[in-house]
């Protein structure tokens, strides 16, 4: 029944199997179709290009019947839907039919044949399979049936040879049910001779609290290795009492054939020898808890031969070895050698034991070899009768005290010495100087550029013969796989407590560059990152170059205190060189701006002079002087406008009053109104505009002020007979406006600094302004949400391009045409 009710089960899957594989068959001409209809522009007119694949993967997934469905769906998809697309029904178009539709059939005659081939072999291999499976299983049962009969006779010998025994021995099934105790288990555990233990449990013979033992370890480690051994505690079932036992148990095997027959076990009571464990342990821990009751000191017995004979748990955490370590060892182990050989440690237990005490400040070593300074107290122990038969020496790492003193005070020094100068080099200088003098032996300060690069500021060394080769290694900056830069992509330190040749190749450096390192001798480095106001600065670099010294977490700490300290020093040198430059910047723009002053308000007082002399002269023209006047006035006004729209910007009061513009209208018009500019220089102003480009969302006066000043940018920097190109496109959700030029462009070191206020281009002083014009013009951009570049070829001219967001959003634009107009 449950085989009739499995074979249905699989054969409902196949039939699911069958419904989803035709499904998938039929909708693969579906997808190539759809595929077809979105690729068609590329790979018309070859319109059975992906129905081939498609019925093939049809055949194959769905058989014969599915294979000729979707090569009449194939066809018919082609007729009525690609002959719609202009594709001509000729003789070709019906071989190509033809040919399809007989390897559309061909693929599905194949594929039927093909699995009907594949499903006889699958079970011919399965009958094999079976027959050979069922032939081994019996065999194995007859071997089985005979080891049985042969185990049969050897248990009846067995139990003849434990039945004496004093031991614990029991036997269990392989399923882990007790078959057999003999009379020693028996008694061991309180069972009379009649009692049954065929229905009982390994973990019923435990004590409650050893039965997850039992099961979780002792039995599966048994089939897992074969054996376990252990102690552990038996219960009485008469009184529940637990018993401590020496406890083996391991797994009954067939010799020849490792077929498990049971399980067995041997014990013995171990019940006396844990009682005296017991009061031993109590005696020995009444005495370690007066030597651990606190870890922040340790304590050291010693014999008066200074050999070491307790060690108490803070000991171990101090120094490092357990207790089975040095536990007989000379106390000289835990001395510096120069302590020893100044004869210091020997005073020091002479006095201990001639006064009874003694105190001191002592080198000690760690078990790693490290070095610590700790305050050491030797006591003489006694016997009852008040002789002497050893030490008793306390002592705490002092370390800790001793370096954050020093700490301070170099901290204190470092504050100190970066107030005394205000140069930025000076107090870079004056950084790696203390950093060698205190930290370590090298020292180098890398500085962080504006776009993300590095700059190696300097690197220095304690010893001044390896001078030179530091000042090599400060030519050379660090690339890419160096850990610098993981500092720098995470604003976290790196320490290497050993800095070894395949440390120095893992870092990616140049072979020039890891001899340098390696020439001087460096042993251990730290990384810290600089960081002042939550922004990367720098990146500072230490080594150390002595054998014993190695960097710790605590070097680290330092060296990052050490380092946001120099940040800030050097941020500071920073902002007052920017000060001071921002000082000179505005002496200069003063300058100017007196200079362009002058010039309208001298034209100003001439004309007026004139104009006073010819009052009363009837056939005087006063108009030409008036108009002066007022151009002159005009410059004036707009140079003090532009000062103040600089101000505005800076205070983020930039006003605007934005509404829909024609973008094509902004661009004539603003060509026509320089027109007479740019004819006075003997320049061509064109107009490049597409057509149908949507309105803009800006404010007409500020527009209007960018093209004014990017034309007469342009101008100033064209030769006469050259051209200015004004165009304007759609481009996203933006109108895209551009200025174009035929001058002399500019150098490719002074296109970052075109759009800082103040700045100057070094060349003809004629052709200078006040340095206000272009971050004008980039203010007013960025306040409508657009953006402002260029692109500059030396000697070919200069494109400014900037982009203002349309008045309504863009759906879809088509292409537009463009236009070119000459003015």
């Amino acid at each position: 029944m449950v085989k009739e009710r499995s074979d249905t089960t699989v054969e409902m899957t196949r039939g699911q199997n069958r419904v989803l594989s035709s499904v998938l068959a039929l909708l693969t001409p579906v997808v190539a179709f759809i595929l077809e209809r979105l690729l068609w522009g590329l790979i018309q007119p070859h319109v059975w290009f992906l129905f081939y694949p498609a019925v093939f993967i049809s055949a194959w997934l769905g058989g014969l019947r599915i294979g000729l469905i979707s090569t009449l769906l194939s066809i018919t998809l082609a007729w009525f839907f690609f002959r719609s697309d202009g594709l001509p029904v000729d003789a070709a178009y019906l071989f190509q039919t033809g040919v399809f539709f007989v390897t559309g059939v061909g693929f599905a005659f194949f594929h039927e044949r093909l699995a009907r081939a594949v499903v006889a072999l699958a079970a011919k291999k399965q009958l094999d399979l079976d027959i050979r499976r069922t032939a081994e299983a019996l065999d194995a049962s007859e071997r089985a049936n005979e080891e049985l009969k042969r185990l049969i006779n050897e248990k009846l010998l067995f139990t003849a040879l434990v039945e004496n025994s004093s031991d614990f021995i029991g036997i269990a099934d392989p399923n882990g049910k007790p078959t057999y105790l003999n009379p020693a288990g028996r008694r061991l555990v309180g069972l009379s001779a009649d009692s049954r233990i065929d229905d009982t449990q390994i973990a019923d013979y435990y004590s409650p609290d050893q039965r997850p033992l039992a099961l979780n370890v002792i039995v599966p480690s048994m089939l897992e290795r074969g054996e376990w051994e252990g102690e552990t505690y038996f219960r009485n079932w008469t009184t529940e009492q637990a018993i401590p036992v020496s406890d083996k148990h391991f797994v009954i095997r067939v010799p020849e054939t490792g077929v498990i027959l049971g399980m067995g076990t041997i014990c013995r009571s171990i019940a006396e020898q844990k009682r005296l464990e017991r009061e031993l342990v109590e005696s020995r821990e009444f005495l370690r808890n007066v030597l651990d009751s606190s870890t922040e000191y340790s304590i050291i017995a010693k014999d008066l031969e200074r050999r070491i004979v307790g060690w108490n748990r803070g000991a171990a955490q101090i120094y490092g070895y357990d207790e089975s370590e040095v536990i007989g060892q000379p106390s000289e182990i835990l001395h510096a050698p120069e302590d020893i050989a100044s004869g210091l440690v020997a005073e020091l237990h002479q006095r201990a034991r001639n006064e009874g005490r003694a105190t001191g400040f002592f080198r000690r070593v760690r078990k790693d070899r490290s070095e610590f300074l700790a305050r050491v107290t030797i006591t003489r122990r006694n016997d009852a009768s008040g002789n002497a038969i050893g030490y008793l020496i306390v002592s705490h790492d002092v370390t800790a005290e001793q370096r954050h003193v020093a700490e301070q005070q170099f901290l204190s020094e470092v504050g100190a010495s970066m107030q005394e100068s205000l140069d930025y080099r000076t107090r870079v200088e004056r950084l790696t100087r203390l950093a060698v003098g205190f930290i370590g032996d090298a020292c180098a300060i890398d500085g962080v550029e504006e776009e993300g690069g590095v700059r190696r500021l300097r690197v220095v060394h304690s010893e001044p013969a390896k001078t030179p080769l530091a000042e090599a290694i400060e030519q050379i900056v660090p690339k890419r796989p160096h850990p610098l830069w993981d500092v720098l992509d995470t604003k976290q330190p790196v320490c290497f407590r050993e800095v070894t040749s395949d440390v120095l190749r893992s870092a990616g450096l140049a072979e020039e560059h890891r001899q340098l390192i390696e020439s001087l001798g460096v042993r251990s480095a730290m990384i810290v990152p600089m960081i002042v106001r939550g922004r990367l600065a720098g990146v500072l670099t230490i080594a150390s170059c002595r054998p014993k010294r190695r960097y710790g977490p605590d070097d680290v700490r330092l060296a990052q205190e050490l380092a946001g300290r120099g940040a800030l020093a050097m941020d500071n040198a920073h902002l007052y060189e920017v000060a001071q430059q921002a000082i000179q910047a505005r002496d200069r723009v003063l300058g100017v701006v007196a200079h362009d002053l002058r010039n309208p308000l001298g034209t100003i007082l001439m004309q007026t002079c004139l104009l006073r002399k010819d009052v009363g002269s009837p056939e005087r023209d006063l108009r030409r002087p008036a108009e002066m006047i007022e151009r002159a006035a005009q410059r004036m006004n707009r140079l003090i406008e532009d000062l103040l729209d600089v101000t505005r910007m800076e205070g983020g009061r930039l006003a605007l009053k934005p509404a829909p513009l024609a973008a094509e209208q902004v661009v004539f018009e603003s060509a026509e109104a320089q027109k007479a500019l740019a004819t006075s220089a003997s320049l061509e102003i064109r107009v490049d505009v597409q057509k149908n480009i949507p309105e803009v969302w800006a404010d007409r006066d500020r527009l209007f002020q960018v093209f004014e000043n990017l034309i007469g940018n342009a101008v100033k920097f064209t030769e006469a007979k050259g051209r200015i190109t004004l165009g304007a496109a759609s481009k996203d959700r933006d109108v895209l406006f551009w200025i174009k030029d035929t001058g002399c462009g500019i150098a490719a070191t002074d296109v970052p600094h075109v759009f800082e206020r103040l700045w100057q281009a070094k060349g003809d002083p004629e052709r200078r302004g006040a340095g206000l014009g272009l971050p004008i013009v980039k203010g007013i951009v960025e306040a409508h949400g657009g953006r402002i570049w260029l692109e500059s070829i030396r000697g070919q001219g200069t494109t400014f391009y900037f982009t203002i967001p349309t008045a309504h959003p863009i759906a879809e634009q088509p292409q537009p045409e463009s236009a070119l107009h000459s003015m």
